[in-house]
Formats: C-alpha cells, sequence, structure tokens
C-alpha cells in the first residue's frame, strides 16, 4: 500500500511539471488507478487475510488512513498548482 502512495505523490510532481498537456491527462489517469487500488482492492485483501472478529475494525482503519490520505494530497495539489 505504500508503494501506491509514493507512486501518487510522484506523478503528483509529474503533473505539476505542466511541460505537456498529455502528461496530464497521463497523471490524472495513473491516480485514478491509485486510488481504485487503495479504495478497492486493499480493503478487500485486508477483509480475506483477517480473523472474523477483526474484519471491520481493520477495514475502518485501512479507509480512515486513505481518506486523511486523500486530504492531505487535496491540500498538496492546492498548495502547488
Amino acid at each position: 500500500m505504500l508503494h501506491f502512495r509514493v507512486l501518487i505523490h510522484l506523478i503528483t510532481f509529474v503533473i505539476t511539471l505542466k511541460k505537456f498537456c498529455w502528461l496530464l491527462d497521463v497523471g490524472r489517469l495513473l491516480i485514478g488507478y491509485g486510488i481504485r487500488v487503495l479504495s478497492y482492492v486493499v480493503p478487500a485483501y485486508i477483509a480475506e487475510i483477517q480473523p472474523q472478529n477483526l474484519h471491520g475494525a481493520f477495514t475502518t482503519v485501512n479507509q480512515d488512513k486513505v481518506c486523511k490520505f486523500f486530504v492531505m494530497y487535496y491540500g498538496q495539489m492546492v498548495v502547488l498548482l
């Protein structure tokens, strides 16, 4: 999960360079892919590997961290752009 967050930060940096218009589209596409993985695939994987009595706790903590990450990402984009 950490490597997807690093990937999203690198893509954000590429988007801020804005030398070519197609880089904006590619960057946004890749960020959308990263968001999809963080929002859907990771909670499903966590729910599969955790004991049944801990499913809700672990997926809740994961979604909370994902939401906080997106708030930080949005703040970073507002400052950079």
